[in-house]
């Protein structure tokens, strides 16, 4: 599967389509990984755009020694936490939707639903970085490597913050009285 390398090597080599296969495969995950900094799909999307602005008017940036999507979101984290500050949002303070449901019968879903409602509120609730690290390993799929480029941590920082993370994920969903299994 093409994770975007090979079509932004395409759009260096002159072929347009393939920088419009870059925004096609992360802008939505983009968006949504920036509105939970700065708490607005609206102001999301522009640090998006701004994103790939970057990415189109500064091509020779991107080194291909990281992962393109680590590349992007780097962008992006920094440009978030930059509007953050400036807007004083607090970060992870927007409504995560993005837990996957899966379940077919209607109880499933309810119960899905209440487990998805209770991770979003321990996630609003935890340090912000200990949830966005727990976001980006979990939801967004990216590697510890990913992370810490993107976090600027090292191994032994982010070993430290995804243990400090998952501690806190459970004491709040037992403090929230969720029922947590291990």
């Amino acid at each position: 599967m093409d994770s975007g390398e090979s079509s932004y090597r395409r759009f260096l080599e002159g072929d347009k389509s393939g920088f419009d296969n870059v925004m096609d495969m992360y802008h939505a995950p983009l968006v949504s990984f920036i509105t939970r900094y700065v708490g607005n799909e609206n102001d999301a999307e522009d640090i998006a755009a701004d994103t790939f602005l970057e990415l189109l008017v500064h091509p020779s940036r991107f080194s291909f020694k990281c992962s393109l999507k680590t590349y992007i979101y780097s962008i992006a984290r920094h440009r978030a936490v930059d509007f953050a500050r400036k807007k004083r949002h607090q970060i992870f303070d927007a409504d995560l939707d993005v837990l996957p449901d899966g379940e077919d019968s209607p109880a499933d879903t309810a119960i899905s639903k209440e487990r998805n409602a209770a991770v979003r509120e321990a996630l609003a609730n935890i340090n912000g970085e200990y949830a966005e690290a727990l976001y980006l390993l979990y939801i967004d799929g990216l590697c510890e490597d990913e992370i810490m480029r993107i976090t600027k941590k090292n191994r032994r920082q982010l070993s430290n913050i995804i243990y400090r993370a998952k501690a806190a994920m459970k004491k709040e969903l037992i403090r929230s009285g969720f029922s947590y299994e291990e």
